[in-house]
């Protein structure tokens, strides 16, 4: 279950045209429990956030050491980056900088004025609206390669209760390295009661109970009662991440906004940046790409999650951070439905994070007979090139898989995905305790699948950090040159979302299921080596 990503922008342009259509190829539609809410009034604070572009020469450069230092076999793999060598590789230009900081404290009488640890990012939280259209004709962030975003609570195309959950845990069964954390983030509008992880712990029988020893953003336990219906994605996430991990202590964090960019710069100045991270939210690239500053925001949110990937907030040691996302539930159509070609999954599709697709059993008689998920998000970027550490295994795809789609329904020269899968259908669904602990559901989709293998992930990384290795950080480089091996390969079933179409499973690596379902020893043993 996820909820499309609703920006609105805040350059001198857009405030002077009076309204921006972020995604004007998406059909606009009235959600049953969504409220029209009023105008926002002259008098409201308003939050505004300068990103400042990044050059592209510099990003390239940075792409490339990335690769190198997450490539088992490289001279620097795993030697993650400090966060003041990041600055150095990629920050914007000083001037840049002062000129959005000379913009906002002079011309929009901001006082209270934060930049981000990587110097890209200017926010200040308390600026009225009023005070903001009327500066608005000053077009000087523009000249800096800057772009803005701002909301209000109360502004239309906002959904209350947005949250972003993180993680942090260690292994209570055994001697757990200093450091190692885990994250799961969610914008769903989710909140979690403690009554439903005791529930859960006694139903399972854990050796440990599930806790949550840090809330950050606020709570609202009264409003998983009832039908609990608003807290299921959390509670999915926060139950599972737990029994796979054993008792272990989890940091719960409410977000006010629907920003990923926001969630990354948020890694980047936490102290310290978990280490997994995993994403249950995403939506199609289109909805990204309707502009020049849909795709600019895009862009933004794929350099903050190469910056945090290679330097995990403000650690004693250097440490790389790993991202998970849902490779989604609506098949190769996204969210946007059938049409003349398939829709990709953003950020599902990106690089730099590792996108997880679902599959199924075949039969509630035979567990372990698994079979592609029929919803299970998968396709071909249509934003960003194929990258190099998976060139090969997509070719011999394409190459040897029977019943693929028609060549003109995707990009085959695009990034592919997912890379990996876990357990999503509903012929045996997870079960999740709901309603203060009074009922159990059944509940399946790539939202679950995503925070149980970053779980083993996380796992993998303390084995490697009491081994006196370094986290994994990145992993799609790590993972398509381990392969197959690691993995149990899942041959069968195609993903289309509901419709007819899609993307056949096949021996090795497939654009449904990725490398298939996680094989825990062999890949605990391919990372210790690497």
């Amino acid at each position: 279950m996820k909820l499309a990503l609703a920006l609105v922008p805040t350059t001198a342009a857009a405030l002077a045209a009076g309204r921006t259509v972020m995604e004007p190829d998406v059909t606009v539609f009235e959600a049953p429990n969504w409220v029209r809410g009023e105008r926002v009034a002259a008098s409201a604070l308003i939050e505004l956030e300068f990103w400042l572009k990044h050059d592209a020469a510099d990003l390239a450069a940075f792409h490339d050491d990335l690769v190198e230092r997450s490539t088992p076999g490289s001279a620097k793999y795993s030697d993650w980056l400090s966060k003041e060598e990041v600055r150095a590789m990629l920050a914007p230009s000083r001037e840049a900088l002062d000129a959005v900081l000379d913009y906002v404290v002079h011309d929009l009488g901001a006082a209270d004025v934060h930049v981000d640890d990587f110097k890209s990012l200017v926010r200040f939280p308390r600026l009225r609206r009023s005070d903001l259209v009327a500066a608005a004709v000053d077009a000087a962030p523009n000249a800096t390669g800057a772009w803005a975003k701002c909301g209000a609570k109360n502004s239309a195309y906002t959904n209350p209760y947005v949250l972003a959950e993180r993680y942090g845990f260690e292994f209570p069964l055994t001697d757990a390295a200093d450091g190692n954390s885990m994250a799961v983030a969610e914008f769903q509008g989710q909140y979690w009661d403690p009554k439903d992880l005791g529930a859960f712990s006694t139903a399972c029988g854990l050796p440990s109970a599930i806790s949550v020893s840090k809330t950050v953003g606020g709570n609202v336990p009264l409003l998983c009662e009832g039908l609990g219906q608003g807290c299921v994605e959390s509670l999915l996430d926060i139950e599972y991440a737990g029994s796979i991990a054993g008792a272990i202590p989890l940091e719960v964090y409410y977000s006010g906004t629907y920003s990923l960019l926001a969630w990354a710069n948020k890694l980047g100045d936490a102290t310290p940046a978990p280490l997994v991270n995993s994403v249950s939210y995403g939506n199609d690239e289109a909805q990204q790409t309707g502009s020049a500053l849909c795709s600019a925001y895009m862009e933004s949110v794929n350099a903050a999650f190469m910056k945090v990937s290679n330097a995990g907030g403000k650690r004693v040691s250097n440490t790389g951070v790993s991202i998970l996302f849902a490779a989604g539930d609506q098949g190769v159509w996204g969210r946007e439905g059938p049409g003349l070609k398939y829709h990709p999954d953003f950020p599902a599709a990106s690089p730099y994070v590792t996108a997880v697709g679902g599959t199924d059993f075949a039969t509630k008689s035979v567990i372990g007979d698994e079979t592609t998920w029929n919803d299970g998000g998968s396709g071909f970027s249509n934003e960003f090139a194929q990258p190099a550490w998976q060139a090969d295994d997509v070719a011999a795809y394409l190459k040897s898989a029977t019943g693929l789609p028609k060549a003109r329904m995707y990009n085959a020269t695009g990034r592919a995905y997912p890379d990996v899968a876990a357990l999503a259908g509903l012929v045996n669904p997870y079960l999740v305790a709901l309603s203060g602990g009074k009922s159990f559901a059944g509940v399946g989709g790539t939202s679950a699948a995503s925070p149980t293998v970053a779980a083993m992930i996380a796992q993998v990384n303390n084995n490697r950090l009491k081994a006196g290795k370094k986290s994994m950080g990145w992993l799609n480089p790590f993972l398509y040159k381990t392969g197959e091996a690691a993995f149990h390969d899942v041959t069968t079933g195609k993903t289309s979302g509901g419709f007819t179409g899609g993307f056949p499973a096949a021996p090795g690596w497939d654009a449904a299921t990725g490398f298939g379902t996680v094989d825990f020893k062999k890949l605990n043993a391919a990372a210790l080596a690497a």
